[in-house]
């Protein structure tokens, strides 16, 4: 069979596990920013459109520092909050380096960075997609409490009666 890549099979299915847990955990960021940015997701959809994941975590956390008081669940948001972030930064760093073969067939990483500062670190992608995993489902939980505190109007969702 022909080779798809100049990558080993292991290293693609592990950045596409990467690639795809983010992915959701961008979608429900982005659910929850809609949801507290006011009672039309439609407009908050147009408004948040196009914008850099970055943007949309600052703002959420400006929504959610405005509407809820509670310093347990601040504390756990910020905390929330700090590791998207962390996994954002991470993913960035797999997603736009440029990536080569050694003579031995293995796989390496190059991030240049306008600084000058080129990332070459070997970053665990099974580690990484696991740990986004994780905060997918913590996240999640989270979301069930705001809800069941009544500090969030509905549970971010996807009905087909939406998509009409």
């Amino acid at each position: 069979m022909e080779k798809k890549s100049i990558l080993d099979d292991d290293v693609i299915r592990a950045v596409g596990r990467m690639v795809i847990n983010f992915q959701c955990l961008e979608f429900d960021v982005a659910r929850l920013t809609w949801i507290m940015s006011g009672p039309n997701e439609y407009d908050a959809q147009l408004k948040f459109a196009g914008k850099h994941f970055i943007d949309l975590c600052n703002s959420l956390s400006t929504y959610f520092h405005d509407q809820v008081k509670t310093p347990s669940l601040v504390e756990t948001f910020d905390e929330l909050i700090s590791r998207i972030r962390t996994v954002n930064t991470n993913r960035n760093r797999i997603v736009h380096s440029w990536w080569f073969t050694g003579p031995d067939g293995s796989a390496s990483r190059l991030k240049t960075a306008r600084k000058g500062d080129d990332d070459i670190e070997d970053i665990d992608l099974n580690a990484l997609a696991s740990s986004i995993h994780v905060l997918i489902y913590d996240f999640g939980r989270f979301v069930d409490d705001l809800y069941e505190a009544r500090l969030i109007r509905k549970k971010p969702g996807i009905s087909l009666t939406s998509l009409q």
